[in-house]
């Protein structure tokens, strides 16, 4: 009954997507998480995480300064912006009771988006749309094929086969268990469940639907190749990360990227990365979503690659991102700033020509 889960869970996927699309004018695209904002902008929750109130204020005057940078520069590109979801209990290390001048450094993730097309957007609602319908037909087709078969007196006379030789074999089983374990070496006994599993390969090919299986392949394949599209042309998404240990450009160890550095003032370095099979239905701040994005790194990190190929913060050596080595760095300044931009390349630029990196750099502590 494999076409049955595909279509369940087809159905499934498609209840849960137009759920999320009710209240939310960014639909198809990501929509704000409200009660993880309103959490992370909540000093007192924060408090209640662990943190100190200087460490708060540090996280607030960074995401007063990106949110802003970002909104600017949507209005003068006219694009709409909106902040979808924040992070601001990013260190493992929570113990508020932790001194002071043992801390490591506490962090925030701020995560943005900028719909660069409300065209685009439209199209891609209406894309959704039918291609929604489109996989209601099929698997409902599907269905009514499975039901054919399994109702047709072919697939009821194998069944009756199935059964009757399973219960010859019980019997000749239970005639013989003086036998012992020779029994299943028993030529008649081999007979028997050779022809309970002959019927058995019958009934699965009689319901095996490959080309139902292979046309739900082929649209979740086009599904994939559009949502791509769809959001390259409908929106930009930035990802600013503060006091991260680890600065990722490649994305997974099995994950195929072509990257390529770029030469942008303000940075220690930046890439373009293209994805080459993006995973479209990964979490957020998982960066191998889109198939474009363009990484920068502010800030003070070691010059070394790490066996994955990514960056790590110069605070990760010498305990100084422990909770017992005193630290040369205190916990509520910014270290090290990473930024993904993801979207077309053409909109990326269009965005990060207005950034003011001059302004992100002078939060960072000399």
């Amino acid at each position: 009954m494999k076409h049955t889960k595909w279509y369940l869970s087809c159905l499934v996927s498609l209840c849960i997507t137009f759920l999320q699309a009710q209240d939310c004018p960014y639909f198809p695209a990501d929509c704000p998480d409200n009660g993880s904002l309103e959490a992370s902008h909540d000093s007192s929750q924060r408090i209640q995480n662990g943190l100190l109130p200087q460490e708060i204020q540090m996280q607030d005057r960074v995401r007063q300064l990106v949110t802003s940078q970002i909104y600017q520069a949507a209005r003068t590109l006219h694009w709409r912006a909106e902040e979808l979801d924040e992070y601001t209990n990013l260190d493992p290390f929570q113990s508020g009771g932790t001194p002071y001048k043992l801390r490591s450094p506490r962090g925030i993730g701020i995560w943005m988006q900028c719909i660069v097309s409300n065209d685009s957007l439209k199209a891609w609602r209406s894309w959704l749309q039918d291609y929604a319908q489109q996989a209601v037909q099929s698997g409902q087709q599907a269905s009514q094929q499975y039901a054919d078969v399994t109702g047709s007196p072919q697939y009821k006379a194998c069944w009756d086969s199935v059964n009757h030789y399973i219960e010859a074999a019980a019997h000749y089983a239970e005639s013989h268990k003086s036998e012992g374990a020779s029994l299943f070496s028993d030529r008649e006994y081999l007979r028997l469940t050779e022809k309970q599993k002959s019927f058995t390969d019958k009934l699965a090919a009689l319901t095996s639907q490959p080309s139902a299986e292979s046309q739900h392949a082929g649209q979740e394949q086009e599904k994939k190749r559009m949502t791509q599209a769809f959001f390259a042309s409908s929106v930009v998404q930035v990802f600013v990360t503060v006091n991260s240990g680890v600065g990722i450009v490649h994305s997974s160890d099995n994950q195929s990227e072509r990257i390529g550095a770029l030469s942008i003032p303000g940075t220690f370095r930046a890439f373009s990365v293209e994805h080459q099979d993006p995973q479209t239905n990964t979490l957020p701040f998982h960066y191998n979503r889109w198939s474009h994005e363009i990484v920068l790194f502010l800030g003070h990190w070691l010059p070394q690659k790490d066996p994955f190929q990514n960056y790590s913060s110069a605070f990760t050596r010498a305990g100084q991102a422990d909770e017992h080595t005193p630290k040369q760095v205190l916990s509520d300044q910014v270290q090290t700033i990473s930024i993904h931009l993801a979207g077309s390349p053409s909109n990326m630029l269009r965005l990060l020509k207005l950034l003011d990196l001059q302004a992100l750099n002078a939060l960072i502590r000399p």
